[in-house]
């Protein structure tokens, strides 16, 4: 039996903006079962606020606003900021629910959400409480020394269990080499032994760096929140704490420390092949070469002359040494190469390397070019690969610019080389020195010293704006506080109940990104946990239309509650 669900969210606005933002969602966990809790996620891939809606009452799903968080990530220079909306739900009924496309607005213009769809089962599932910690990948069956392989780190954790990582994943073992590792991890959903889990995952490039048994494993390090009970946010409850730690994201529950470790596997590292090439050029993979050229269109004997080389494929470009070159010393002169990677992926794996020589022709006329010789070690054949690359045609040198020289003839016939003209140089007479006053030229030099400086600390600031995620973060903060006393101030003002409980509810947000940019929570007495617990229970109250609720007569605790949040 399939029930349909029809979702629809009614912006509160009375404008509607031309500039539509398209959404995401989803329902987390897939499967709920009756009364068990899951989440509603509407993910914006640009920053968005103010979203204000009414959600419509049903007896068979209810809704609650939770909370908003953002996200930024930081892939080759390239910065993307998510925002993410979290409504609990709670499932009062069995079947397939669908959410079709529904429309909202916020800051920015109108919202276009697009739809999902849930099941709901009679018996609630039984609570998957484990975490696991994988190394991904197919692994090669013959493993050599230097051959690099792209593989992922994986955590995955039941949706129902919510941590924080205290340390990104560390290697452990002196046999291989994790390079690349993105600081910043990846998140996706994904299906585990017909559960479902929220995978945590990092790329990295392991490279085997000695022959021999060496075994390989990753730990992790993390504070997981401990689950009082399996029961839904408003199921009687003996203990008061579960209330606090579910009704406000999880901000007062009890964490505990977990270290996790992969699976240890032990690879049987192989040595290269002896003897090697003369040409080898510590490559190892799969790899080709390309027709070398010179980028100058003239030739000028003596004159240097640039020669690209080109090595495209897969395999462990970061130990790759420059091609040999074979020419006649009579005819050339080579300088050491420079070189230059672009990467096909994120790992460098696959890419081009470009090696650019500096050749100078000695003679002129036609000359050939250098022979290319590139040798690499294929893993797949097991043995070396010689790729030869030579010029279609010669090049044309044309003879060097030069003066010659004169000579003189003497009486006994011979000549001798002319000797150069005596040169007149006059004699300049200076005057005495005199003394100029320099107060005037350092008090310019002080000024200009105090605008270079001044200049330097705006420049600083603005590079931490840019690329200092943590000082933006904290930027925004104050901001956003700021707003917030602006807000509730003026609805206090203006005796505006609704206004003033959805302004004041801005600060659970806030108090949650102070722990984000700190290193330890923001301690919080038991008549600010009340507080916070009031905010919580007027906003739901009043912003989805349960009742009317009155501004409060003083305000002196939420204006110390800022002033602690600053």
């Amino acid at each position: 039996m399939k029930n349909f669900f029809v979702f629809l969210w009614t912006s509160l606005c009375g404008l509607a903006s031309a500039n539509v933002i398209e959404c995401q969602s989803r329902v987390q966990p897939h499967t709920l079962g009756i009364g068990q809790q899951g989440y509603l996620i509407i993910t914006a891939n640009q920053p968005i606020d103010n979203c204000r809606f009414s959600l419509p009452a049903s007896d068979d799903l209810s809704f609650h606003y939770e909370s908003q968080s953002s996200q930024i990530t930081n892939i080759n220079g390239s910065i993307k900021q998510t925002t993410s909306l979290y409504f609990r739900l709670v499932p009062q009924k069995q079947g397939h629910f669908i959410i079709p496309d529904f429309k909202g607005t916020c800051n920015k213009g109108e919202l276009l959400i697009k739809g999902c769809e849930f099941d709901v089962f009679d018996q609630k599932p039984s609570k998957n409480t484990s975490m696991y910690f994988v190394l991904a990948g197919n692994f090669p069956e013959k493993w050599y020394a230097g051959q690099c392989f792209p593989t992922q780190i994986q955590l995955l954790t039941p949706p129902n269990i919510r941590g924080q990582l205290t340390n990104y994943p560390q290697k452990l073992g002196d046999g291989f080499s994790a390079s690349r590792l993105v600081e910043t991890p990846q998140k996706t959903s994904l299906a585990f032994n017909g559960q479902d889990y929220v995978c945590i995952y990092w790329s990295t490039l392991i490279t085997a760096l000695k022959s021999g048994p060496n075994p390989l494993s990753f730990s992790v390090d993390m504070e997981v929140q401990k689950a009082a009970h399996t029961r839904g946010l408003f199921d009687d409850d003996d203990d008061p704490l579960n209330l606090f730690a579910q009704g406000f994201g999880g901000m007062f529950a009890r964490t505990e420390p977990v270290s996790l470790k992969t699976k240890l596997r032990t690879f049987q590292i192989l040595p290269l092949p002896t003897p090697q090439p003369k040409s080898f050029c510590n490559a190892i993979g799969q790899f080709q070469i390309s027709t070398p050229q010179v980028l100058e269109k003239e030739s000028i004997q003596n004159e240097p002359l640039t020669f690209l080389i080109k090595v495209t494929g897969a395999g462990n470009f970061e130990n790759i040494t420059p091609p040999l070159l074979e020419f006649d010393t009579n005819q050339w002169r080579m300088y050491e190469p420079t070189s230059h990677f672009e990467s096909k992926d994120q790992l460098g794996f696959e890419g081009t390397i470009e090696f650019k020589y500096t050749l100078v022709p000695l003679i002129h006329g036609k000359i050939n070019l250098p022979n290319v010789t590139f040798c690499f070690f294929d893993p797949k054949s097991e043995q070396y690969e010689i790729l030869e690359r030579s010029s279609l045609e010669p090049i044309v040198v044309k003879p060097a610019l030069h003066t010659k020289s004169s000579s003189i003839p003497v009486q006994n016939g011979t000549t001798e080389p002319a000797q150069p003209a005596k040169t007149f140089v006059p004699t300049i007479c200076l005057d005495e020195p005199t003394w100029l006053d320099n107060t005037v030229f350092f008090v310019i030099q002080i000024v200009l010293a105090c605008f270079t400086l001044l200049g330097l600390v705006l420049a600083y600031q603005h590079y931490q704006r840019l690329h200092n995620t943590h000082y933006r973060l904290k930027k925004e903060q104050k901001e956003r506080l700021n707003l917030a006393y602006k807000a509730f101030y003026s609805t206090f003002k203006q005796r505006d109940g609704l206004g003033f409980y959805v302004a004041a509810h801005s600060l659970i947000e806030l108090l949650l990104n102070v722990k984000n940019l700190t290193t330890h929570a923001l301690p919080l007495s038991v008549e600010e946990q009340d507080l916070l617990h009031q905010i919580e229970q007027k906003y739901q109250e009043s912003k989805f239309g349960q009742k009317q609720t009155d501004c409060p007569t003083n305000i002196t605790p939420f204006k110390n509650l800022i002033r602690k949040l600053k």
